[in-house]
């Protein structure tokens, strides 16, 4: 749409300062639950590697490319890690849910 009105006083204000941008909704941070399942895979899987270019490889994830420390959030009940549990080989899944139930060893 076209601005209307005095186009040199629209986005400053009285005293010549930039105004400050509305918030709107795609700005705000989104629940984990309104995302779509691809997303909350790929968002899963960048937070347990360690290097974030074996998330986008076809090869099998393995021990080596879990992350020593991981996050917090991935202990909620939100987010159910057997989603990308056909990324993983076996032996490395099964150490990262060691790691999931047993968070301090």
């Amino acid at each position: 749409m076209m601005k209307r009105g005095r186009p040199k006083g629209a986005d400053l204000t009285v005293i010549g300062l930039a105004k400050r941008r509305k918030v709107t909704l795609e700005s705000q941070p989104q629940p984990f639950v309104t995302f779509s399942d691809k997303d909350k895979k790929m968002i899963i899987l960048r937070m347990i590697v360690r290097e974030k270019g074996r998330v986008a490889s076809n090869k099998l994830l393995t021990v080596f490319d879990i992350a020593v420390n991981l996050p917090s959030t991935l202990f909620e009940d939100v987010i159910d890690v057997q989603r990308v549990q056909k990324y993983f080989e076996r032996g490395a899944f099964l150490v990262l849910s060691s790691k999931l139930e047993h968070p301090k060893e």
